[in-house]
């Protein structure tokens, strides 16, 4: 397996799937552009954050999230 094979299987997969646990919605962003643009303030990481929602990627992988949209900052990784 290549270097470039190895890096790309250690990121998460768009698109990138929310599922909020309150009401049930299911979100699907296509890319850091659309999460920046569509999603408000939000960090998977933080206290409580894994009883609102669940974020998975498109191989099915918990994934973490930081979208900080007045930084234009968008940080999305393997859980």
């Amino acid at each position: 397996m290549g270097r470039e094979q190895m890096t790309s299987t250690n990121k998460p997969s768009f698109p990138i799937r929310i599922v909020w646990r309150d009401s049930g919605d299911v979100e699907t962003y296509q890319d850091e552009i659309d999460l920046l643009q569509n999603l408000e303030d939000f960090d998977s990481s933080a206290p409580g954050a894994k009883d609102e929602a669940t974020i998975m990627d498109a191989l099915g992988r918990p994934v973490l999230l930081v979208v900080r949209i007045y930084e234009d900052l968008c940080e999305v990784s393997l859980a």
